[in-house]
């Protein structure tokens, strides 16, 4: 399954490493992390609070409704953030929307005021320090390399690196373009041949296919899997997995790959109430996109590859450059058989 990328493509980079000597790639932090049951954990504290935050692609950052209220933060006022939920259904339970956190520190990374936002049904995430989610909001502002076999998740800030092989690790490894209009890692994968929209997601313990997709491909084997739980209310979401005869991410194939299939669903409408919540991993600020002779409308990924993805690889999201670089990190494969 490693994958060796050309000659030519290793020649292309050499002299694009070479044209880009101005370029600067500075660690800003590396975040200790933990891995539990597929989650990606890490200490920090919220206003001296400790807590150990979910690392998340997909969301944005936020906190339980109980541990907002025991640490006494406050709703904000006049802010320009929108609340992040506009669920009828949430509103009677917890009180949502923004929070303005004064002191926000990242496994010794003093990252000062943020804003978080209130939502979930859940008292934690499986133990009583597990509260909180850092999002997409924060590590977007990095490249970020997910480096888990090492426990390590390595924040790099870059200049001058527009054009550089930013993969500094190895010289085999895979690279695929990100949607440039979108805050998720939004990449091109194929099943089967045919190509389909799939998002990099921290958030998410497994890898999972669309059920829609899978009929779409006729994708056979079907054996029923016990149920995936939605991230913030723990719903449960019927799950069950079916084999694909190939999944292609650049030149990485994995064959025959046994996915789980789910339904994945755009996040709920920004405005008025929202009628379904079948995400597994929590609320997203709905991806829009604007359509010749049509209205914005949500995108949502087909397959998203998820902790089990990231486990077995070395990765990093070069949000600076709209590429993902990756490599396979020899061990069990992230879409090995799944026992029902």
């Amino acid at each position: 399954m490693k994958p060796i990328r050309s000659l030519l493509a290793a020649l292309l980079a050499l002299a694009a490493g070479q044209a880009d000597a101005a370029c600067q790639m500075t660690k800003a932090a590396t975040l200790h992390v933990s891995v539990e049951n597929n989650r990606i954990l890490v200490p920090g504290s919220i206003n001296g609070t400790p807590v150990r935050f979910l690392l998340a692609t997909d969301i944005e950052s936020l906190i339980l409704p109980l541990a907002a209220h025991d640490m006494g933060l406050l709703h904000m006022t006049g802010a320009r953030h929108e609340p992040i939920i506009y669920a009828e259904e949430f509103s009677a339970t917890s009180s949502s929307g923004p929070v303005r956190v004064s002191d926000l520190v990242v496994d010794g990374l003093k990252v000062g005021e943020w804003v978080m936002h209130v939502i979930g049904r859940r008292q934690n995430f499986g133990s009583p320090s597990d509260v909180a989610v850092l999002g997409r909001d924060f590590l977007r502002a990095f490249d970020v390399e997910f480096n888990l076999a090492a426990s390590e998740v390595n924040l790099f800030r870059d200049e001058g690196c527009e054009t550089t092989n930013l993969a500094y690790w190895t010289s085999h490894y895979n690279q695929l373009d990100m949607e440039r209009h979108l805050r998720s890692v939004r990449v091109q994968a194929t099943v089967n041949g045919h190509s389909v929209p799939a998002d990099i997601n921290s958030g998410n313990p497994y890898t999972a296919l669309d059920v829609d997709t899978a009929h779409q491909l006729r994708l056979g084997g079907d054996i029923a899997l016990p149920p995936s739980h939605d991230f913030l209310e723990d719903r449960p979401i019927e799950t069950s997995q079916r084999m694909a005869d190939s999944i292609g991410l650049d030149q990485e194939t994995v064959r025959p790959a046994a996915l789980r299939v789910r339904k994945l669903t755009s996040p709920p409408p920004m405005f008025g109430p929202a009628t379904y919540w079948d995400s597994e991993t929590g609320y997203a600020r709905p991806e829009v996109e604007f359509l010749l002779g049509d209205h914005f409308r949500q995108r949502g990924a087909d397959l998203s590859l998820g902790v089990d993805f990231i486990r077995s690889h070395r990765i990093l999201i070069a949000y600076s450059q709209y590429r993902v670089y990756f490599s396979y990190v020899p061990g069990e494969p992230f879409l090995a058989k799944v026992k029902p």
